[in-house]
């Protein structure tokens, strides 16, 4: 099944994006068609982790852009971890995060972050790495999360055809 895609513009910019609270703000997507990253300046092709990150950045700002265009069930995907989405996610820690069902503290900021996070995380790392993290969860944290992955897996299969699988 061939899919027909709506021209995606990307604008780069060298330094980072700092934000009032003292995060940093790593890319954006608009409206179904924008994409923009920031510190470009700090790419390298040598450091195997800061490559990782800013890939991470790139699939999860496309991510948006898919969700933008094709929205998935936001009721269903925010009711697995309803009680979890939290403003304050600066102060969540890598494993409080994965115990409560998110796969990064960024992911509990909103159903549309958890959503993408997956799929960034789904796309950047291999299928026995992923299924590592998830085992660093509690039992609670596990089940949340394999049900996230499964619901992002159906999505991409039913809405863009894509096996995230293989593409991964």
């Amino acid at each position: 099944k061939r899919q027909q895609w709506s021209l995606c513009c990307s604008v780069l910019i060298g330094s980072a994006n700092y934000n009032n609270d003292g995060t940093i703000t790593q890319g954006t997507a608009e409206a179904g068609r924008k994409i923009v990253l920031y510190e470009i300046n700090d790419f390298t092709r040598n450091n195997k982790e800061k490559l990782r990150r800013f890939f991470h950045v790139i699939h999860h700002e496309f991510a948006h852009i898919t969700h933008q265009t094709r929205m998935y069930d936001l009721t269903a995907f925010g009711n697995i971890t309803p009680e979890g989405y939290r403003s304050d996610w600066t102060n969540h820690s890598d494993k409080s995060a994965l115990d409560a069902g998110f796969i990064s503290p960024y992911s509990s900021l909103s159903t549309d972050e958890d959503f993408v996070e997956i799929v960034a995380t789904l796309l950047t790392i291999t299928k026995p790495e992923l299924l590592g993290l998830i085992a660093q969860a509690n039992e609670y944290g596990q089940k949340k999360l394999i049900e996230k992955v499964e619901f992002v897996v159906s999505y991409f299969q039913k809405e863009w055809g894509i096996n995230m699988w293989e593409f991964q």
